[in-house]
């Protein structure tokens, strides 16, 4: 089944506070906003998605929660969009916590503060 034909959903952590960055974010911005080239670090992560038309984007939120969701909502994106608030802290709890709302077959995960550059998800879903 191509990836086309299934559905996919993918889960975007971008709640962590971002102690190792707190130099340049100063507590008042999310690592996941801080600007690289034209853009902010998730925009890369949701271009990613974009390119593979998800059917669902789900983004795990916690630190600056409502700073992230508004520049989300800004993207008018055509995907299905949800959101989810991080409870429990660290990267499993995200995860798990999320899955069980989402239907799709297919789940991609990843991190909202990293840039993919090269990466054919098409080919990877295919493998």
């Amino acid at each position: 089944m191509g990836v086309n034909a299934q559905r996919v959903s993918a889960i975007i952590l971008a709640g962590g506070q971002g102690t190792r960055l707190r130099h340049i974010t100063r507590d008042k911005q999310q690592k996941v906003l801080i600007k690289v080239g034209e853009r902010p670090l998730i925009g890369y992560s949701v271009d990613l998605f974009r390119s593979i038309q998800v059917q669902r984007l789900v983004f795990c939120l916690g630190y600056h929660a409502e700073d992230v969701r508004g520049w989300i909502i800004n993207q008018e994106l055509s995907n299905i969009v949800e959101f989810a608030i991080d409870k429990c802290p660290g990267i499993v709890n995200a995860i798990l916590s999320t899955m069980s709302r989402i239907p799709e077959n297919t789940i991609v995960c990843c991190n909202g503060d990293e840039i993919r550059l090269g990466l054919n998800l098409t080919e990877v879903l295919e493998f």
